[in-house]
């Protein structure tokens, strides 16, 4: 389940400063500048996801969980607390194109929220660069995820069609977003018994696994 995605375009008001911006991504191998940004737009959603905040937190920070949800992702390696790389396939025309991702995550409030800002490239050029605000709440039907993201695109991407692109912006975060539930299904449910209330289960389960082995009977065979 999910709310429909806003979109708009991202403006500083000053021309001048809007073609040669900072890309929204921060750390000492992250960050860049734009020669031109011809493109620039601004997208928020939310989806609800059926599990707890803390295996969705949990799934945030899986490469598996990630790797499976970035469509293409053909490596994913790093820290989910630091720095990513990524190499991602996209298709271009009759074959395909290897795009080098990076991201860092940053403002981590586990398990509420954090930032995740990066650029994707190829061949040297800077093609576009993401900032990603994520906000988690608990709800009757499990997790809902609230997504802000502010995207830029370079004159490489702007030359070719800068609507298309801004359009499969909107579609490949859709897309993420969709896999990502998938993949959260797959993990292992995290649970938090409410505070001073243990859950009955665990405690039968803690009790059997700390409980004294039995000496052996010497006169058993």
């Amino acid at each position: 389940m999910h709310a429909g995605r806003g979109q708009q375009p991202c403006s500083t008001g000053n021309p001048n400063r809007d073609r040669r911006r900072r890309a929204p991504w921060q750390g000492h191998l992250l960050t860049a500048t734009f020669a031109h940004v011809e493109a620039c737009m601004h997208l928020s959603g939310e989806r609800v996801i059926a599990a707890p905040i803390e295996t969705v937190w949990g799934g945030l920070r899986n490469i598996a969980a990630l790797r499976s949800s970035i469509q293409g992702c053909e490596e994913l390696s790093g820290s989910s607390d630091a720095e990513l790389t990524a190499l991602i396939s996209r298709p271009n025309g009759s074959h395909s194109t290897r795009v080098a991702g990076e991201a860092k995550v940053t403002e981590i409030q586990p398990p509420h929220s954090c930032r995740i800002a990066g650029r994707l490239t190829h061949a040297g050029h800077a093609l576009a660069s993401i900032s990603l605000d994520l906000r988690l709440m608990t709800v009757p039907d499990g997790t809902r995820l609230i997504y802000e993201a502010e995207l830029a695109f370079g004159e490489m991407i702007a030359e070719a069609d800068a609507r298309t692109a801004e359009s499969l912006a909107g579609i490949e975060i859709d897309q993420f977003f969709s896999s990502f539930a998938v993949a959260i299904a797959r993990l292992p449910v995290f649970y938090s018994p409410p505070a001073g209330r243990a859950d009955a289960n665990l405690v039968k389960w803690a009790q059997l696994l700390l409980k004294p082995a039995r000496p052996a009977d010497p006169h058993r065979p």
